[in-house]
């Protein structure tokens, strides 16, 4: 083996870098993991077996040992082996063999590598960066670059050194870098595209035509979408506000914002007739869909400035500046207060928000006890917010900017940033007002130990805390499981809701953890979500089922889509209209208070004409009548309305499940035929796996099937919704490979007998349970080094 600096041999999971990876003869460094693993070669217990394997370049080593040979170690003397191999080619002196740069075949690996890499999502390949030179002589010897007296650092040939229209359109290395163009004084020149000039998200986002494009790899900066309805400074009125995703404002075409669409009651109809957009008719005001069942809300965003924030992120070429594009983002599409800091908050269903970056270095290395001072920071007095929450846009957006240029880069240090925060909301009174903290980081806490008093006082003072981590790539690697280890424990209980590992892209995409902060069909979005009062209209993807769904006389559910949609009636703006629609039953539903046409219930009157009608019910806790649950014509439809529970039968019928529909505890228990049980104090629910068929039983993915005794029994593990019981029972463990992470069976314990167990090289029966055999009891070397979870 090849030993690290101490003499010691390491197992190859813990080596977290590529280089220190490939170093290792026992180790190999897989692309599609990010990760280092044993080297296929390490299986091998046999001479014959090892040197037949040349797929993975393994090598018979002492008589004793197939390890991994080392890549491109050819003979100087035969340069032509070392060009025939792909992975390799000739360094500098044309006669020693080095591995070549750059060799991947898929983008995660390409953007892993040490090495200055980019990958090219057209021509699927990986390739060096352009112009990464470190000399002028070596920058100018190529043909595409150019050496930046000023700055001192090599480039790539600017857009007016090419003098002429075909040099100018074909010769940059980057397609579609530089446009020729007629000049005001008639010379035409080569100058570069709109926003083509920029190389650096930060510079891109700078400018306001421009934005930082991930649909491509490498990731550039083009023009905002809607800037296809413009020629320079001229948008066309016309086409822009055809367009969905745009908005006209002024001479220019924007991204459409919901709250420029219409404000005062007069003027909501442009509101109800865009799905993007929910009018709120108690605050008249128009806002976003994602946020239209956000509560009156105070947002503190805690977010890493550590150093290795600056690593390439994904498709961004820094992953600092592109978290701070994001939160800029978020923050234009929330329902703001549009109240300045400092002022009194008086808007009802509206969010203030603040921001604090934390990042620092331990003085003179002394272990860390407390704060360390200096490792966090907000804006100064006289800068946007000066560091308080606000709903002011301007203000917002003005923090970021000084964050930008205000880059901490030191270690991931964040004791002084929850002392921060505390201070924020200790400044803000409650006022009804919800109050949440998102900490976003991408390694682990490394001052977790001096973390209990903030925590406490976040609690004191009603923060729901979420945590997030940020990652470099779309695969999970060690580092980010190891932030994760250190971020969970801080947030709200229970911690399962309240966490998201997420990449870059995601965390304010359309499905990330930013744009889901009241989202009442996610874990994580429930904690915040404002539940609506009786008869109060909100968005309508909120309801997962057809009876909240129609107990919303602004929505409809939907049999084609199998869920709960907009009313056409909310379309109409006048009650002339309002009550000519029939079709759609919305007729006498104008609201004159709400300038609204809502839809007309199919079920109403007293409790007797109620129950008259065989498609309506009579709800007891609202004391009104309305649709019957589970009243669909197909299974689609019956299956998809998660929120009633219900049941297609083989009488082609919709019916509301077992137990359920008991209200007492004494009546549910009663129903023993169906296996009924009290829940939570408030609810009726057949009890899991009540089944007494086996085709019933091995059709419901959370039950097994038992042949000898022919009962229905719940599968172990699933009922575990967190990872403390989940752990706490031998034969689970807590599966966080996905997001929200799972109870999921260990891989031994699913053989039910000893026989079974034993027959498993790789398991173990102990106390009546099938375990994963501990690695010290193998005591063959070959043995062990089969079994991944090993290491000899």
């Amino acid at each position: 083996y090849v030993a690290d600096a101490s003499g010691e041999v390491l197992p190859c999971p813990t080596v977290v870098d590529k280089d220190s990876c490939n170093k290792q003869s026992h180790c190999v460094w897989y692309d599609q993991t990010l990760s280092c693993g044993d080297t296929p070669c390490m299986k091998h217990c046999k001479e014959e077996n090892c040197t037949a394997d040349w797929p993975n370049q393994c090598l018979w080593m002492n008589g004793a040992l197939c390890v991994k040979e080392e890549v491109c170690n050819y003979p100087t003397t035969d340069p032509a082996r070392c060009e025939q191999d792909d992975k390799c080619e000739l360094a500098p002196d044309q006669k020693t063999c080095i591995k070549k740069k750059c060799h991947h075949d898929n983008e995660q690996g390409c953007l892993a590598d040490s090495d200055p890499c980019e990958w090219n999502n057209l021509a699927q390949t990986c390739g060096k960066k352009p112009c990464t030179y470190q000399t002028m002589t070596t920058c100018e010897q190529d043909l595409d670059c150019m050496w930046d007296l000023n700055a001192g650092f090599c480039e790539l040939k600017k857009c007016n050194t090419y003098k002429t229209e075909g040099d100018c359109l074909t010769k940059p290395t980057i397609a579609g870098l530089c446009v020729w163009e007629r000049q005001i004084g008639g010379d035409s020149l080569c100058v570069p595209a709109p926003c083509k000039q920029y190389s650096s998200e930060k510079e891109c986002s700078g400018d306001t035509y421009c934005e930082w494009d991930i649909s491509i790899s490498p990731g550039m900066c083009n023009e905002k979408y809607c800037r296809k309805h413009c020629i320079k400074s001229s948008c066309s009125p016309l086409t822009c506000g055809s367009d969905p995703k745009c908005m006209s404002v002024g001479n220019g075409c924007v991204a459409k914002v919901c709250d420029k669409l219409a404000k005062g009651n007069d003027s909501s109809c442009p509101c109800h007739a865009d799905p993007d957009c929910f009018w709120i008719p108690s605050e008249q005001v128009c806002v976003d869909t994602r946020y239209g069942t956000c509560p009156t809300l105070d947002i503190v965003v805690l977010f890493d400035g550590s150093a290795s924030m600056g690593k390439t992120f994904g498709r961004h070429p820094h992953g600092y500046f592109a978290q701070v594009e994001m939160l800029k983002k978020w923050v234009q599409g929330l329902p703001l207060s549009e109240q300045s800091a400092g002022q009194p908050s008086t808007a009802n269903r509206k969010t203030r928000v603040a921001f604090v970056q934390f990042s620092g270095a331990p003085l003179d290395g002394s272990p860390v006890t407390g704060p360390i001072p200096g490792s966090a920071q907000k804006t100064p007095s006289g800068t946007g917010t000066a560091g308080r929450l606000s709903g002011n846009v301007v203000e917002l957006l003005a923090d970021l900017s000084w964050h930008e240029a205000n880059y901490m880069a030191q270690g991931t240090y964040i004791r002084a940033g929850l002392d921060m925060v505390v201070g924020i909301f200790q400044n803000s009174p409650l006022d009804g007002r919800r109050r949440a903290l998102f900490i976003i980081v991408d390694g682990s806490i490394q001052d977790k130990s001096v973390l209990d008093s903030a925590q406490s006082k976040l609690s004191s003072q009603q923060v729901e805390v979420f945590g997030i981590v940020v990652r470099r790539f779309a695969s999970h690697t060690q580092l980010d499981s190891d932030a994760e280890e250190t971020l969970k424990p801080i947030t709200s209980d229970p911690h399962t809701d309240h966490f998201m590992n997420v990449d870059m892209d995601e965390l304010a995409g359309e499905n990330g953890p930013l744009t889901k902060i009241c989202d009442p069909m996610t874990s994580w979005g429930r904690a915040l979500a404002l539940q609506p009062a009786s008869g109060e209209h909100m968005p309508c993807g909120k309801y997962d089922g057809k009876t909240s769904c129609m107990a919303d006389r602004g929505c409809t559910w939907s049999e084609t889509l199998l869920g709960c949609v907009q009313s056409p009636c909310v379309a109409h703006c006048d009650q002339v209209t309002c009550d000519g629609d029939l079709t759609n039953g919305c007729v006498g539903g104008w609201n004159d208070q709400e300038n609204t046409c809502y839809r007309m219930g199919v079920c109403g009157g007293d409790i007797l004409t109620c129950e008259i009608d065989e498609s309506c019910e009579w709800n007891q806790t609202s004391s009104d009548c309305r649709e019957k649950r589970c009243n669909h014509k197909t299974q689609d439809s019956c299956l998809a309305d998660s929120e009633s529970v219900c049941l297609w039968k083989d009488t082609m019928t919709c019916v509301v499940m077992p137990c359920v529909n008991y209200q007492s505890q004494g009546e549910c228990m009663q129903d023993s035929v169906n296996g009924c049980e009290w829940i939570g104090g408030n609810k009726c629910v057949q009890a899991k796996c009540a089944h007494f068929v086996e085709v019933d039983c091995r059709g419901d993915a959370l039950c097994d099937w038992q042949t000898s005794n022919q009962t229905c029994t719940v599968r172990p593990c699933v009922e575990y919704s967190d990872d403390k019981s989940c752990d706490a029972d031998r034969r689970c463990h807590w599966d966080t490979s996905t997001s929200p992470g799972s109870c999921q069976l260990k891989r031994c314990a699913k053989y039910p007998s000893q026989d079974m167990c034993e027959a498993d090289a790789g398991c173990l029966w102990e106390q009546d349970v099938c375990v994963e055999r501990t690695c010290h009891k193998l005591t063959e070397r070959c043995a062990c080094q089969q079994d991944p979870t090993c290491f000899w």
